[in-house]
């Protein structure tokens, strides 16, 4: 099946586009100022962050660092997990993006045009998921922050990513699975209740380079004078 072939030259995407592009459907902001315990001291821990009931909540990109590590409850992690090809998008070989003129253009017996073109093949089509996880103390203080998660990531959605040339476009996600609800307690001091959500983003990687053509594959000059 064919696509429509842009008439002007696109960027490209790959996994961190998507995962940027997680992290601004959440509406999470970097917040520089955060800062996680070790042995009773606070270390500086850059990250993200929500804000819910007034309350700014940390979001780390945790994958692949260990979800327990120490920090300041409540807290959100998000963790890209598989990505695979997606075969039933793709739209068979040879498929172009985008074909583009290049250069300056030149008029040939009254029709414009370019002598060159720049192309680039379709993206390869993958799923790409996510989990992600909110935390804290009690069940109570952490039901605000999951609503707040499943409104931005319902159980159909878009999550729009921006590509190398910054510019936008929109995928579909889809929620995989049940909420599962994790815990953890090893004493009334250290224990953790939460909430995990996946979402299967149906994305897709450039995975092609720009290649350059002649417009023009061959020239027959009538070389023959009329008398």
């Amino acid at each position: 099946m064919s696509i429509p072939v842009h008439s002007s030259q696109t960027g490209l995407v790959f996994l961190r586009d998507f995962d940027e592009g997680i992290l601004n459907t959440l509406n999470a902001v970097s917040n520089p100022n955060a800062f996680r315990i070790e042995n009773g001291q606070r270390i500086p821990d850059p990250c993200h962050k929500i804000e819910v009931g007034g309350e700014s909540i940390p979001v780390y990109f945790s994958q692949p660092e260990q979800v327990f590590r120490k920090k300041v409850y409540p807290f959100v992690t998000i963790n890209r997990d598989d990505f695979v090809p997606a075969m039933n998008r793709w739209h068979g070989p040879g498929q172009l993006e985008y074909r583009v003129g290049v250069g300056a253009a030149v008029t040939i017996e009254g029709r414009t045009g370019h002598l060159e073109h720049a192309m680039k093949f379709q993206a390869y089509p993958y799923d790409i998921t996510y989990t992600v996880s909110c935390w804290d103390r009690y069940e109570n203080t952490l039901h605000p922050i999951l609503a707040y998660v499943l409104r931005r990531l319902p159980p159909i959605g878009r999550v729009v990513v921006k590509d190398s040339l910054n510019l936008v476009r929109s995928y579909e996600f889809y929620g995989e699975g049940s909420v599962a609800a994790l815990g953890e307690i090893i004493d009334p001091v250290t224990r953790a209740r939460g909430y995990a959500i996946t979402i299967r983003v149906e994305g897709e990687m450039d995975l092609s380079e720009q290649t350059q053509s002649d417009a023009i594959g061959s020239i027959t000059l009538n070389l023959h004078k009329k008398v």
